[in-house]
Formats: C-alpha cells, sequence, structure tokens
C-alpha cells in the first residue's frame, strides 16, 4: 500500500507545486485536501486497483502537509 502512497503523494505535491499556493494554512489544507481526492480519482479512472481508505486520505494529506512545510523552511 506505500506505493501507491507515494504515487499519490507524487502527484498532488508536483500539481500544488504547478499552482499559486494559498498562504493562509486553512486554505492550504483544503487546497491540499482536494488535491489528494483529484488525483486518487484519477487513479481510480487509470484502473489501479487499490481501495484507499479515509485514513490513507489523512495521511497522505499529513505527509504532503509536512513537505510543503519542509519546502518552505
Amino acid at each position: 500500500m506505500n506505493n501507491i502512497h507515494e504515487v499519490i503523494k507524487t502527484r498532488a505535491l508536483a500539481a500544488l507545486r504547478a499552482d499559486k499556493l494559498p498562504t493562509d494554512q486553512w486554505a492550504l489544507k483544503n487546497r491540499v485536501g482536494v488535491t489528494v481526492l483529484a488525483v486518487s480519482t484519477e487513479l481510480f479512472k487509470e484502473c489501479v486497483d487499490v481501495r484507499l481508505t479515509k485514513t490513507d486520505h489523512k495521511s497522505i494529506h499529513r505527509d504532503i502537509m509536512k513537505e510543503l512545510a519542509h519546502a518552505n523552511h
């Protein structure tokens, strides 16, 4: 399951870095959540046979927030 997490995280980070990110923490959290969902949906459409739970989404979301926090320092 870790491989799918990395794929989603990598794609989501690439999509987020391509956009102008909001500076407000609340708005950033929402943007990350929407992006993770969009990437997951895209992967589903690509017929990846993986079931992501709400916990998986939260874990990916948390990892992305950490990556973005480190990138801003």
